[in-house]
């Protein structure tokens, strides 16, 4: 019995030397992160696009662009960034990504975008950036941005007759009284 016991210690110690090499056929492939340069990009804000520069790359019409709604579906339907497309956290972690792809994440306030963007990293994507301060943020600056071109638009298009049409009209009346 000493001798089985025996045998049964040396193939439960070798299963689990086996088990640190054989990966598990369920667990997702492993990537390796420079801490350091994550933590460079963070520190220099390398890792966030502002609003404003989010319209710009928009209205460069960059077809590896590729705008992600992190909210849920029905704020997502309420308002979205123009081209932006709804996904999940859960769904982002396996969604097949092209490398040159490159990938702008918002949510509310910007919270739940910088946890996608980590997760993002860890899985190797490069060109992940999330827009700062979230979609408040950009609701705030169209906000401006709206009402700067009403007010331009309230000055430069104030209606005045034109001159001829209005001494014609003064005519008329003359005449008619």
């Amino acid at each position: 019995m000493n001798s089985t016991i025996k045998y049964l210690a040396i193939a439960a110690f070798l299963l689990a030397l086996l088990a640190l090499f054989v990966q598990n056929p369920k667990e997702k492939r492993r990537v390796s992160v420079d801490l350091d340069e994550l933590a460079r990009v963070i520190e220099q804000e390398d890792d966030h696009v502002t609003a404003d520069e989010l319209a710009a790359m928009l209205k460069e019409g960059n077809p590896r662009l590729r705008v992600i709604d992190l909210r849920d579906s029905l704020a997502y339907l309420q308002y979205h960034i123009p081209t932006a497309e709804r996904v999940a956290i859960s769904e982002l972690v396996g969604m097949p990504l092209r490398p040159t792809d490159t990938l702008v994440l918002y949510s509310e306030g910007g919270i739940h975008a910088a946890q996608a963007w980590m997760l993002l990293a860890l899985r190797g994507h490069r060109n992940v950036l999330t827009l700062k301060g979230g979609l408040l943020e950009w609701k705030e600056r169209n906000a401006k941005n709206d009402s700067r071109r009403s007010r331009s638009r309230s000055d430069s298009t104030q209606v005045k007759p034109p001159a001829r049409k209005f001494e014609k009209e003064q005519e008329k009346m003359r005449e008619v009284c």
